[in-house]
């Protein structure tokens, strides 16, 4: 809603958790927005695919320290700056 997006897609692996599935549809239709799931099997963690974001961004000059590398619950992926589009 703070986005003012009116469609949401949820992926990966937490995209196999019916709860949250169940969550996000109903919080997008009470906010008029479209919700897109993919079937179980192709909600995965994708290793290869994290390998080859990490190569896009090695190649467009985006480097980083180990010290760098950091988990943050909160990350907002729009608010990523992405160099390699």
């Amino acid at each position: 809603a703070h986005t003012e997006k009116n469609e949401v897609l949820l992926g990966g692996g937490v995209a196999c958790n019916k709860r949250l599935r169940e969550m996000v549809k109903t919080m997008a239709k009470e906010r008029g927005a479209k919700f897109y799931v993919p079937r179980n099997n192709l909600c995965v963690d994708n290793g290869a695919m994290i390998a080859w974001n990490g190569i896009l961004m090695y190649q467009s000059g985006t480097k980083m320290s180990i010290k760098e590398t950091t988990i943050d619950q909160k990350y907002r992926t729009d608010m990523v700056d992405v160099k390699w589009r």
